[in-house]
């Protein structure tokens, strides 16, 4: 494929199968003055190779696999558990995790699961397990992405009520 553009061997990729393995020899590509400058505007037909749910994996062995990406809901919300415990977010941690967890049964399973990795090395808290369970049990119920109201913020309070008189 040396001499297609990018999306023209996105494109092939994305058509096998996904679990399908191949081998992918890299080439670097010849360089202009120009490479710094980037369109504003992007084409359509770039923007739906950019939409799809699919990754690339290089594995350590020289195989590549194509693989379905996780969902960004379960990313962020990992992301939000690691900032409100340690005050940072890393994309590629919580999707390593979630990669680890996704397939556990129940708590004990993903802190077992989590303890024998070598993510052990972070000494997370307990509490850290409790929340990653619940986001994982939220995810696959559905209500991760839904927003619910406090049960102080009712129109029948009185308080709140005044309020939107003023």
């Amino acid at each position: 494929m040396v001499g297609r553009k990018h999306f023209d061997v996105a494109r092939c990729l994305r058509a096998l199968p996904t679990g399908s393995t191949f081998t992918m020899r890299l080439v670097e590509p010849k360089r202009t003055g120009f490479n710094f400058i980037a369109s504003y505007s992007m084409p359509k037909r770039m923007r739906s190779i950019l939409d799809t749910n699919e990754t690339i994996r290089f594995k350590a062995d020289g195989t590549v696999i194509v693989q379905e990406m996780p969902n960004a809901l379960i990313i962020n919300k990992i992301n939000d558990i690691f900032d409100s415990y340690f005050g940072f977010h890393d994309n590629e941690l919580a999707q390593t995790i979630w990669e680890m967890i996704s397939s556990c049964k129940n708590f004990n399973d993903l802190k077992n699961t989590l303890m024998e990795s070598e993510i052990n090395d972070f000494n997370f808290p307990t509490e850290l397990y409790f929340d990653l369970w619940g986001s994982v049990d939220d995810y696959r119920n559905g209500r991760l992405g839904k927003i619910e109201m406090p049960m102080g913020k009712t129109a029948a309070d009185k308080k709140l009520l005044s309020e939107q008189k003023l």
